[in-house]
């Protein structure tokens, strides 16, 4: 079942790595989970702690993004894309 667990968090890493690369998104907040395995019991509160701490540190980003010209920015790069 280790195995199983492991190829699952390799292969969900991927098409993670994958994503972002074809999405670019403005801002990307990502909270310290990595050391948690996909079946491992956790503790939600620290989990929830851990996410909001991560918000906060990119709210500026996330201010930033929402100005004027980066959303002009982010619409140009979907019309552009041949949608």
């Amino acid at each position: 079942m280790r195995h199983l667990t492991a190829s699952v968090d390799v292969v969900s890493g991927k098409l993670s790595e994958l994503q972002l690369e074809v999405a670019k998104p403005d801002v990307l907040v990502e909270p310290v989970v990595g050391h948690i395995g996909l079946l491992q019991k956790v503790d939600a509160n620290s989990l929830f702690d851990e996410g909001y701490r991560a918000m906060e540190e990119k709210l500026e980003a996330l201010e930033k993004s929402y100005s004027l010209v980066n959303s002009f920015r982010r619409i140009s790069k979907y019309t552009r894309s041949g949608a």
